[in-house]
């Protein structure tokens, strides 16, 4: 299943705390659904789950929350920008905007399935790798890793979010954001940060997967987090 959609990565100012973020975001999440788009938003588990695992060394950037807009009908794009930068303006107090971006493009669900909680890695490429062979191998080989990872048996899904990169720009540009693009946005769902851990402590992923990543990926300038739902 392939669904379009936008989701922005949210980076939080130092002096921002988390309930105000989250407060924040709520409230821009009911302002953009009674606007009649069908926004989701997820915010930072803490204390951060990643700390002391072979990918929290790997990535040292953070996501600190995601907004996202899922499009069956996806819209102009000059309206998609529009929308973000109002996005940014109502959250200016809370974000640093050079540290945020725009993710745009089409979600693909690898694994179907849901959880309260969920991994957000935003990637980027590795210098030696166009975007096209990126997504190619993200897609077609290391997607089939995730299928035998030890996540399947908690039956919670697994998605790319792979970026039209031009557009991630256009709507970046517009909103002030950071400019240099992502690759891609994966999505994984986590019943509780304890059997994150433990999953991600699992060799299948703390050393197979993760070494698979390195031939795609340039862990340095990606960002991850364990973020929770914010439903309702």
């Amino acid at each position: 299943m392939s669904d379009p959609m936008l989701s922005i990565v949210l980076a939080r100012k130092p002096e921002t705390t988390a309930t105000a973020l989250e407060t924040a975001l709520r409230a821009e999440t009911e302002t953009l659904r009674a606007a009649g788009w069908t926004a989701t938003a997820a915010i930072a588990v803490e204390p951060d789950p990643f700390v002391g695992t072979a990918h929290g060394a790997a990535v040292p950037a953070r996501v600190d929350a995601l907004l996202s807009l899922h499009l069956p009908d996806p819209p102009p794009l000059a309206e998609l920008a529009g929308v973000v930068a109002d996005v940014a303006a109502r959250l200016g107090d809370q974000i640093d905007p050079g540290r945020c971006a725009a993710v745009h493009g089409v979600e693909h669900t690898v694994i179907d399935g849901d959880g309260p909680l969920q991994i957000s890695f935003a990637l980027r490429r590795r210098p030696t790798m166009s975007h096209e062979q990126f997504s190619d191998y993200w897609l077609n080989t290391h997607g089939r890793m995730a299928k035998e990872a030890p996540r399947r048996k908690t039956r919670t899904g697994y998605r790319q979010l792979h970026a039209d990169l031009d557009a991630s720009r256009t709507i970046a540009q517009t909103a002030g954001l950071c400019r240099v693009a992502y690759d891609g946005l994966v999505s994984s769902d986590h019943v509780d940060a304890e059997r994150m851990r433990k999953i991600f402590s699992h060799p299948a992923v703390a050393e197979t997967a993760l070494a698979d990543e390195r031939t795609f990926i340039d862990h340095r300038s990606s960002a991850i987090g364990l973020l929770r739902r914010l439903d309702g």
